[in-house]
C-alpha cells in the first residue's frame, strides 16, 4: 500500500487536508474532512420521515435532505450518538434510541469520509429542544410525498437518497 503525504491542510476550525500518493505510477489525491466520520439520521414518526432544508453554498442553493453532520470528539466514535446529536441540534427533536442501519462512503473517488446511516423513531412530531439554527426548515413527509420529491428533483442529495434506501424507504 502506498503512503499518503499531506499536500495542503487548512488552518481553520475544521481540519481539511488534501493528501497525495503515487499508486501504480499514477498520482492520486484524497480529501480528509474533520474527524473523517459522520452520521445521517433517517428519523421517522409513524409513516412519515423528517427532512430538513438547508442552504448548501457548494451547490449554490437550498436542498432537502436528512439531518446529518460530522462526529465530534465527545461522540467517541459512536455513529448513533453523532446522528442523534445532529438530529437534536438541527431540529430540536430528541430521540432516545437509534440503530445503525449501515455505513456509506459519500464519494469513494475523493473523500475518505465514513458516514453511519442511523434509523430512529421520534416519539413526537415537534421539537422538544432548542435548535442551532443551521437548517432553514424541517418537514415531515409521507412515502407518497417523498417519492414525488425524488421524481421531481426536489430531493436530489445523494447521501440522503443512499441513506433512505439503506434504511428501507
Amino acid at each position: 500500500m502506498s503512503e499518503w503525504m499531506t499536500e495542503w491542510e487548512s488552518d481553520g476550525p475544521v481540519r481539511i487536508a488534501v493528501e497525495k500518493s503515487d499508486i501504480a505510477g499514477q498520482a492520486m489525491r484524497r480529501v480528509q474532512c474533520g474527524s473523517g466520520e459522520g452520521a445521517v439520521v433517517v428519523c421517522t414518526h409513524g409513516e412519515r420521515v423528517l427532512l430538513v432544508r438547508q442552504h448548501r453554498p457548494a451547490v449554490g442553493c437550498a436542498t432537502w435532505e436528512l439531518p446529518r453532520g460530522s462526529s465530534e470528539s465527545f461522540d467517541e466514535g459512536d455513529l448513533v450518538a453523532t446522528a442523534l446529536r445532529e438530529l437534536r441540534e438541527e431540529t430540536g427533536i430528541v430521540c432516545a434510541n437509534g440503530e445503525l442501519a449501515g455505513v456509506i462512503y459519500p464519494d469513494t473517488g475523493v473523500l475518505t469520509t465514513r458516514v453511519g446511516v442511523v434509523s430512529a423513531c421520534a416519539d413526537c412530531a415537534g421539537p422538544s429542544d432548542e435548535t442551532d439554527g443551521e437548517v432553514d426548515e424541517a418537514r415531515w413527509v409521507d412515502q407518497t410525498q417523498l417519492a414525488q420529491m425524488i421524481r421531481g428533483g426536489e430531493l436530489a442529495d445523494a447521501m440522503t437518497l443512499a441513506a433512505l434506501r439503506l434504511a428501507g424507504l
